[in-house]
């Protein structure tokens, strides 16, 4: 409790006034984009600015979720490079979420269920192998760099084949068609690599592959390139500006945190 009270004050004194750069503005050579700020910016433009401000550069705390993920990912990688037995990528799945979580035994509810499922995650993964038989697998988080409208764009392709790229999403619920954020996700890979590229959802039970079409392409490009438009104009505002015309539409959404609401309240006095 005392340090949270302390934690806050600090960042009350802060917050408490407008930041030192309000009078100032990102210049487009320092912005560096990414499909995921791209979303945000559209979906929630204030936590954007909160992101981009120089007095905060705030960021959100990945979850126990993402976590999983990222966690079942690594060890389904290392079982394509080494040809691991799906025990031994459970437990590379296990280590992995712990070294990033902590003692399984110390977790916090949220956390221990995630750490739980992870050996049906890996078990439906291993089934998403078999569907691709023997595709040459050859490389993991793969960096990939283009340009959108002119602005330089990054991004990581989890699983990249001889023909073929893969972007594995786990989640609880395979959905029935490839969502929308993903399209243009996918969108942005295919256009840097020109390779097909495939949306594979996994759930603890079942997975599902998506391929991009060359409708969904179109659409996913075009969205994107509009945004990218749209944040090279505001990026000629000033700070205080931009603080003016985007005011946060609902502080309690699940990108919040904490943090970012009390920021918030005082920035714009909600």
């Amino acid at each position: 409790m005392a340090n949270k009270i302390i934690f806050m004050f600090a960042l009350s004194e802060k917050c408490a006034t407008k930041p030192n750069n309000a009078g100032g503005n990102m210049s487009l050579f320092d912005y560096r984009g990414s499909v995921s700020d791209i979303q945000l910016y559209r979906e929630e433009p204030s936590l954007w600015i909160l992101k981009h401000h120089p007095d905060y550069k705030y960021r959100t705390k990945s979850g126990a979720a993402a976590q999983r993920g990222l966690s079942v990912e690594h060890a389904l990688a290392m079982s394509w490079r080494f040809n691991l037995t799906l025990e031994q990528a459970i437990l590379i799945a296990c280590r992995s979420f712990i070294r990033a979580r902590g003692d399984p035994y110390l977790l916090f509810p949220d956390e221990q269920k995630e750490y739980n499922d992870i050996p049906a995650y890996v078990s439906t993964c291993f089934d998403i192998k078999k569907e691709l038989g023997e595709s040459k697998y050859t490389a993991f988080q793969k960096e990939v760099i283009g340009e959108i409208e002119g602005v330089p764009f990054l991004g990581f392709i989890d699983f990249q084949f001889e023909g073929y790229d893969i972007d594995l999403k786990t989640t609880g619920r395979c959905p029935s068609s490839m969502k929308e954020p993903h399209i243009e996700q996918m969108s942005f890979y295919q256009y840097v690599t020109g390779k097909p590229i495939m949306c594979v959802y996994s759930t603890p039970k079942k997975f599902d592959m998506f391929t991009l079409t060359e409708d969904q392409y179109t659409t996913g490009m075009n969205r994107l390139k509009s945004t990218v438009r749209s944040i090279k104009t505001a990026l000629g505002y000033d700070w205080e500006t931009l603080f003016e015309l985007f005011t946060p539409r609902d502080i309690n959404g699940f990108r919040w945190d904490e943090k970012s609401r009390f920021i918030a309240s005082n920035i714009w006095s909600i």
